[in-house]
């Protein structure tokens, strides 16, 4: 090699190395780095609002005991882990208990979830929001939108105690209010959904492909990283087999 320094050439040279050096450490993590994005990303869950009537402002009765509220929806996705509603107690220091009661509309079915909270938990300038464990609505074949039924309990509380219920016009076109068993459908209650989502299910639809599977089948990352070692491995194959046309040439 003709250089008019030789100092130049040197560091050049070793300047050159440590390039090549860099890019085959980067062309060796970027994998690894890659399944980590994959595995953080298709495990990221968020909680998302469905679709329900929380505008609703009509006070439409007490809840005490012997007296019920509810309504029916459609549920929109997999992963149901709350239910709000609007209430407004009249004592709100009370320690008595409000039910909700979750279950499939059909007649006859169990209880999917019963959750409670005591009176004087609820605020009345928010929604009150029942939680708990993420529901699975989904099979493993396809996806079950069924249409679900809630009720409003409070075994123990009397008449002076009850709390308001709040409804709406019937803006919710998927249900019906229910009071005491009796459908209104003129109205519906206030109320929202709360779903727990992945944001990776945008790119692929792990949870759906998870759901009712047992084992690692059934955890929504796995299909994540198989989709992603299976372009890696076709990646890699192409660029090997796009050096061999390069030679050959």
């Amino acid at each position: 090699m003709f250089c008019f320094k030789q100092g130049f050439c040197v560091r050049f040279m070793k300047k050159l190395h440590t390039i090549g050096r860099t890019q085959q450490l980067l062309l060796r993590i970027s994998p690894w780095v890659g399944f980590l994005i994959v595995l953080i990303g298709s495990s990221i869950t968020i909680e998302v609002s469905g679709q329900g009537a929380p505008a609703g402002n009509q006070e439409i009765g007490l809840l005490y005991r012997g007296h019920s509220f509810g309504q029916t929806f459609v549920a929109e996705y997999s992963q149901l882990t709350a239910i709000r509603v609007r209430l407004l107690p009249s004592s709100p220091d009370l320690p008595e208990p409000v039910m909700l009661r979750l279950r499939h509309l059909a007649a006859g079915t169990p209880d999917l979830v019963v959750v409670s909270m005591r009176v004087q938990d609820i605020v009345s300038a928010e929604m009150t929001t029942f939680s708990f464990d993420p529901l699975s609505l989904e099979s493993g074949s396809s996806t079950i939108t069924p249409t679900l039924e809630f009720l409003l309990e409070a075994p123990t509380l009397r008449p002076a105690e009850g709390v308001s219920v709040i409804a709406g016009p019937d803006t919710y076109p998927h249900g019906v209010l229910l009071v005491s068993g009796t459908q209104r459908a003129e109205l519906d209650l206030a109320f929202q959904p709360v779903y727990l989502r992945r944001w990776f299910d945008v790119l692929l639809p792990v949870s759906h492909m998870a759901a009712g599977k047992p084992g690692i089948l059934g955890w929504p990352p796995f299909y994540a990283l198989l989709v992603y070692g299976y372009g890696y491995v076709l990646l890699l194959g192409l660029v090997k087999i796009r050096r061999a046309i390069y030679y050959q040439t």
